[in-house]
């Protein structure tokens, strides 16, 4: 891979950390699809949020719970307190505005304001379809997701794509039915057979285009859980894109 094709996948994954998608054949569940553990968390760690109106602390709380629970069905416990830190304006990675953005460095998820989110939210037809809180919320559910997956694997490194397949798979499963049903309706993707899309040269591609991928992989039947553990446990491992060159 040239310098030039890292350097655009190293700004599109930057990207895609933040940006929200969906799409892809419907499933219509909400719990983590065929293997639950466990319904609920054995315990919920401290949730800390500064710079939230009384109106956001409350749906960014409820989109961190969300985001344990459905790590819980799998028996995976959040292991660290969740931070917040909701900004005015949007976020900004490698130049360009996000919604939100988990800084590995300070342990704290850099949110934008409803504010700030609707505006953008307004300017893509892919999300200024769907009730906004309900948006809202899903943000910090795949924030939450990143955080609590990166938890898990320690020091281990993985592709790119593989922390985004856990958070964009989670996000999306955490919508209502409903509404993910309004957003993957225009939407066709299949899914895919095993993991070979899914590789880092696939966050050149629109996010709402992986997200698809993602959770049309994910909401499979016999993968969710197993997925999700066997891929904090080691035991499955993404394509590298050298692998396809």
């Amino acid at each position: 891979m040239n310098r030039s094709a890292a350097y655009l996948i190293s700004i599109a994954a930057s990207l895609i950390l933040v940006l929200w998608t969906g799409a892809t054949a419907v499933s219509q569940q909400t719990s983590l699809h065929n293997k639950r553990l466990s319904g609920a968390p054995s315990s919920i760690p401290e949730i800390a949020i500064a710079g939230a109106s009384a109106e956001e602390l409350a749906v960014i709380r409820s989109g961190a719970e969300r985001s344990i629970e459905l790590f819980a069905q799998c028996g995976l416990e959040a292991l660290d307190p969740i931070r917040v830190q909701v900004e005015n304006d949007a976020i900004g990675v490698c130049g360009v505005d996000a919604f939100g953005a988990f800084d590995t460095k300070a342990q704290t998820i850099r949110l934008a304001s409803t504010k700030a989110c609707r505006a953008m939210a307004k300017t893509n037809p892919a999300y200024a379809s769907l009730p906004f809180i309900k948006f809202y919320e899903s943000i910090v559910v795949h924030e939450v997701a990143h955080q609590i997956f990166r938890s898990h694997i320690g020091e281990r490194s993985v592709s790119l794509a593989t922390h985004e397949y856990v958070a964009y798979a989670l996000q999306i499963t955490s919508l209502p039915p409903d509404v993910r049903q309004t957003f993957l309706k225009p939407l066709n993707t299949k899914p895919p057979a095993d993991l070979s899309p899914f590789v880092d040269m696939v966050l050149l591609m629109p996010p709402e285009t992986f997200g698809a991928l993602a959770y049309a992989h994910f909401s499979e039947f016999g993968n969710g859980c197993r997925i999700l553990t066997e891929i904090i446990e080691g035991k499955i491992s993404f394509p590298s894109s050298e692998e396809f060159e």
